[in-house]
């Protein structure tokens, strides 16, 4: 087991669909029901994820039309390869921001372009003697 919290499994599962583009902007998502039938978890936790992804603007909702994939600006295209456990990090937080514009020429993009903001945090697997423990 990786550790991660099942919303967290299922945001990252659709998450990766939206930035990769094999899901478009429009598309509708799965209901709750259907998620929590799909990945074995209570419409809570189902609830959880969306509200996830709508937090980082990867989806909006609008009641009982479903929740649809809000678009990833920028071509909407994105390669995203993650492999950070193996390396001792995880994804604390991942927002959507418009950068200022003294931002963007640093980041190479246009001033008021929005980006994918990630937080990392780092942690080490330590043994019962508190040494550290490869996990690679």
């Amino acid at each position: 087991m990786d550790g991660k919290a099942a919303y967290e499994k299922i945001a990252g599962h659709y998450r990766m669909l939206i930035l990769n583009g094999q899901l478009r902007e429009g598309v509708q998502l799965p209901t709750f029901m259907e998620l929590a039938e799909t990945w074995s978890v209570t419409r809570v936790t189902a609830g959880r994820a969306i509200e996830q992804l709508r937090n980082e603007g990867l989806v909006s909702t609008a009641g009982r039309h479903g929740t649809r994939v809000s678009g990833v600006r920028e071509g909407g295209e994105a390669t995203v390869v993650i492999a950070l456990g193996s390396r001792g990090l995880r994804v604390e937080e991942t927002r959507v921001i418009d950068v200022m514009p003294h931002v963007a020429v640093e980041l190479g993009v246009e001033p008021g372009s929005s980006v994918l903001v990630v937080r990392l945090a780092a942690y080490r697997i330590l043994d019962d003697e508190d040494d550290p423990v490869s996990v690679g």
